[in-house]
């Protein structure tokens, strides 16, 4: 989705998904409700110490919503 290769987060309450773009330095969240975020002009190594992190979610509250400019994706729907 929009160019991001996503891997899924498993145990987490509020997170579907993530995936980072070097070439852009762009993080993209995908929450269990469907809304997608892009985070931008987000440091590799911030990255890195998500996909590590015990909590995905306290992770991105504490060190990435309010720390980068983002950008709500539009949500498609699948056609029947």
């Amino acid at each position: 989705m929009f160019g991001i290769t996503m891997q899924k987060v498993k145990g987490s309450s509020n997170v579907k998904g993530m995936g980072y773009k070097n070439e852009t330095e762009t993080l993209q969240v995908e929450y269990l409700n469907g809304s997608t975020y892009q985070f931008f002009k987000v440091q590799v190594e911030t990255w890195e110490a998500l996909q590590k992190a015990d909590s995905i979610g306290k992770f991105l509250h504490q060190h990435v919503k309010f720390q980068y400019e983002f950008e709500k994706m539009p949500i498609y729907k699948k056609e029947e």
